[in-house]
């Protein structure tokens, strides 16, 4: 890969993979992210077949998660944050269930997107299999 960066909009855009590629020590990679201000990416998980329990238990490792934020001055963005609750397919969730983390209220949704990855409640992968099919057909038989 190259290190030249790329330009949009006239705008340069240096790939984040040479961060990945190359070896950096702790302090040097410290100092590179210093001035970053969000926390992207950050996932919680929780397991339990009590539905209040779950949501319980989601709200404290939220609250750590933000405690942790607030510490290094980072910003969680909640107009992003996404809730999925992974059943099987013949338990049913209550349609007012909701988890308010932060004056923000979030409805489970049937579909996510996890790094590139969409998720369905079953973990069937059915949804992010339809969406990619396209994309490797043609990539594919470009080759």
């Amino acid at each position: 890969m190259s290190a030249h960066p790329h330009f949009t909009n006239g705008r340069a855009i240096v790939p984040l993979i040479l961060l990945w590629s190359c070896c950096i020590s702790p302090l040097l990679f410290n100092i590179l992210v210093r001035n970053l201000q969000f926390a992207n990416g950050t996932t919680v998980v929780e397991k339990d077949p009590s539905l209040p329990v779950v949501a319980e238990k989601l709200k404290a490792a939220f609250d750590h998660v933000k405690h942790f934020c607030d510490s290094h001055e980072l910003k969680i963005n909640l107009e992003k944050t996404q809730l999925i609750l992974f059943k099987k397919p013949g338990k049913l969730i209550p349609d007012d269930f909701h988890l308010t983390l932060d004056n923000c209220t979030g409805t489970p949704q049937k579909t996510v997107k996890l790094l590139g990855v969409t998720l369905d409640q079953h973990l069937t992968y059915g949804p992010h299999i339809l969406i990619m099919w396209p994309t490797n057909v043609t990539a594919f038989w470009e080759f």
